[in-house]
């Protein structure tokens, strides 16, 4: 699954910078736009369907219930279906005033427009993903993964060409394509389903399974609703903020469009390796709490939260060094009107963080915490929004880095107390922190001074990938030197990305 999830994500993010090499900056900005409003679509499409299908699956596997299954999933496949044709015509319906006021450009109203037949997609397939982590059958999804991306990929580079002439049509060709790859994804996804539930027998469902469904769904769709209109009203704010700083609309848009279209992807791919593994261990946290609900007294849920803690911090520290020390080369592997070079360096000690809250949160789901996560995120996304309108205008560019750094690291610091409150797991910092960072400075000085010899020698991707292989190679010397990982650590960590 690991490997498979690397494929995916390096896909995502070459189709990425391809595309805003294509359509430059500017026309990349605005599509960024154009997804923070349809992200609010998908956020309504799905309420919440993804994490009540996970949890109400593994309650009902973990109650040895299994022939129940069947009820439940059809029930998800309702209140998924319903939102999203919901949020479908919604969104045509306001295409053109949200396209004429919030995102100053009327031909962008055919794009919202394309976008909104895809999001009963959106909630159907999320309903099955959740069924799938629930069962631990994420590694059979990940061809049907690959085969999207592929398919996304193809159809857009081919519409692109045949019809992409002006800012409406490229964007109706990225999410056309996208939604042609999404159609096809969700129809493999069924199949599989379909044959996956052979395995189970076949009984009936229980009385109170819509209102359990309802219980979770509903709250989590209500603050998620909220985050989510939070931050796309952030996103749509953020390049007024700085036209009022003094950017021109153009500048402004092409600045946007590089932190978010090329900057973000990169320092994120490799975060693709933990969500998986944080998504397999929601369902077996949501099992261990059910044996014994106080999570401070139940030794399993101990143990896995002390390992994702360990594992989620030990590889963003590598993913952290590696960006910081392979910044200069990597920034010429990629054509970009912005200074890669200095957003990667930039970004780098904030990958730690990123990475941390995604498992922070993903365990806070699995045991029965979300609408703490949610609210912390709700909070998160206030205090962006707020210092989006006042602090921007007045400081630009570097305001706006200050908000995504400051939204990160409180939403991480909050998730993290709740976590360690409710567990009551001890968190060691030098044992979680100290070391990994020592060993994670060592290993990108080695890596740095390798890239700085190799550079003048060899064409940059191959400097990449030797430079890569000295990091790897000094970090885990040095992990294994100070401690950090112990033999057992290295096999719980190869069946965490294994799934």
């Amino acid at each position: 699954m690991s490997v498979t999830s690397v494929l995916v994500s390096g896909i995502g993010v070459w189709f990425s910078l391809a595309v805003s090499s294509a359509i430059g900056e500017e026309a990349m900005g605005i599509f960024q736009l154009i997804l923070s409003v349809v992200s609010f679509g998908s956020t309504f499409a799905c309420s919440g369907i993804q994490l009540a299908a996970a949890r109400l699956t593994a309650k009902k596997l973990g109650e040895g219930k299994e022939g129940a299954l069947g009820s439940v999933m059809r029930r998800c496949f309702a209140y998924g279906g319903s939102f999203g044709t919901a949020g479908c015509l919604l969104l045509l319906a306001l295409a053109h005033p949200i396209a004429t006021y919030c995102l100053h450009n009327p031909v962008t109203a055919l794009p919202l427009q394309v976008a909104a037949f895809s999001l009963p997609l959106v909630g159907l397939t999320a309903a099955l993903n959740g069924y799938f982590t629930a069962v631990g059958r994420v590694g059979k999804c990940c061809f049907i993964q690959v085969a999207e991306q592929l398919c996304r990929v193809g159809l857009t580079l081919l519409s692109l060409h045949l019809w992409g002439n002006d800012l409406s049509s490229v964007c109706c060709c990225i999410l056309g394509a996208g939604m042609a790859s999404q159609l096809l994804g969700f129809l493999l996804l069924l199949l599989l389903y379909q044959a996956d539930r052979r395995r189970y027998p076949r009984g009936h469902g229980e009385k109170g399974d819509t209102m359990a469904l309802l219980r979770i769904g509903l709250p989590i769709a209500g603050s998620t609703y909220l985050r989510s209109g939070l931050l796309t009203v952030k996103n749509l704010l953020a390049p007024a903020g700085l036209v009022a700083y003094g950017l021109s609309r153009s500048e402004a848009v092409s600045v946007f469009g590089g932190i978010h279209g090329v900057v973000l992807p990169l320092v994120l791919f490799f975060g693709v390796l933990l969500t998986a593994a944080s998504d397999l261990l929601m369902p077996e946290l949501a099992k261990a709490m059910a044996a014994a609900k106080d999570p401070s007294r139940n030794k399993q849920v101990l143990r896995l939260v002390e390992r994702m803690f360990k594992l989620s911090l030990l590889f963003s520290f590598g993913v952290a060094a590696g960006l910081f020390a392979l910044a200069d080369p990597l920034s010429r592997l990629v054509d970009s009107e912005i200074d890669l070079h200095f957003y990667l360096m930039l970004f780098a000690p904030l990958v730690p963080v990123m990475y941390f809250d995604t498992a922070v949160d993903s365990m806070l789901k699995g045991l029965d915490q979300q609408l703490y996560s949610m609210g912390y995120n709700i909070l998160d996304a206030g205090i962006s929004l707020i210092l989006v309108l006042f602090l921007v205008p007045h400081t630009g560019v570097a305001g706006y880095l200050f908000v995504i750094f400051q939204s990160e690291v409180l939403n991480s610091a909050l998730s993290l107390n709740r976590l360690l409150k409710v567990t009551k797991v001890r968190f060691r910092p030098w044992a979680l922190l100290g070391k990994p960072v020592l060993a994670a400075a060592g290993a990108g000085i080695l890596a740095f001074f390798c890239q700085r010899g190799l550079s003048a020698l060899l064409p940059d991707w191959i400097t990449v990938g030797l430079s890569a292989g000295v990091l790897l190679l000094g970090y885990y010397l040095l992990c294994r030197l100070l401690g950090c990982v112990t033999a057992k650590d290295q096999k719980l960590f190869r069946q965490a990305f294994q799934g």
